[in-house]
């Protein structure tokens, strides 16, 4: 399997649709061949009942279920909660800095600043393209997929299939593009194969057209 993927990367354009198309329909054969073990499994279940409906009057059915996603929401509440705390003293601290060598006054000053405005921003960088949810209403073929925003509020995106962009190459953090905006999932805890299928548009026909090279 891996000679013959190698083998298209040396007979192929790096990026071409081509190449791109046959990469695909390489990789979605071991997609559909490995299960997700029982404990996985299990812990999916367990969190669609308890997290997320079944099925919102709105979004249509779920399709998947993010396993990071309690994780996600207690590392921004720890951030927040230490913020505030941080914000809390610091009148105190203030008060208490006039009898600090100069030194430490800065380094004070510096580590409650972080506490405050760093962590939650920084956090909130590498979490927010973090899915937590994903429904899939078949009736309007429109994807619903949720992220939490820098105050743990719910952030929706609503798309169809037209509104998604693949990456031809691998991304830090990002699995598709919706409307410019980049999302992370993990493949492996779809719920619904067909609309993981569809999300990522391995139902389409394959684009054979060799690329043009640009003329020099």
């Amino acid at each position: 399997m891996l000679w013959r993927m190698a083998s298209l990367r040396s007979l192929l354009p790096v990026g071409g649709s081509i190449l791109r198309s046959c990469l695909r329909q390489q990789s979605l054969p071991l997609l559909r061949s490995t299960p997700v073990i029982a404990t996985q499994k299990a812990t999916l279940f367990e969190m669609k009942t308890e997290d997320f409906p079944a099925r919102h009057p709105d979004r249509g059915t779920l399709v998947y279920a993010g396993t990071l996603s309690r994780m996600v929401k207690a590392a921004k509440i720890f951030s927040l909660g230490s913020s505030m705390v941080a914000l809390g003293l610091q009148p105190f601290i203030v008060a208490q800095l006039d009898s600090l060598p100069r030194v430490l006054q800065f380094a004070v000053s510096g580590g409650v600043s972080f506490f405050i405005l760093v962590t939650p921003v920084l956090l909130h960088f590498l979490t927010k393209r973090y899915v937590t949810s994903i429904y899939f209403n078949r009736d309007e073929e429109e994807f619903t997929a949720a992220t939490y925003t820098v105050v743990l509020r719910e952030k929706l995106h609503k798309f169809s299939v037209k509104d998604i962009e693949v990456p031809s190459s691998p991304m830090l953090l990002t699995t598709v593009t919706v409307k410019g905006t980049p999302l992370f999932f993990d493949p492996s805890y779809f719920i619904d194969q067909d609309a993981y299928n569809k999300l990522m548009k391995y139902d389409e026909p394959i684009d054979w057209e060799v690329p043009k090279k640009e003329s020099e």
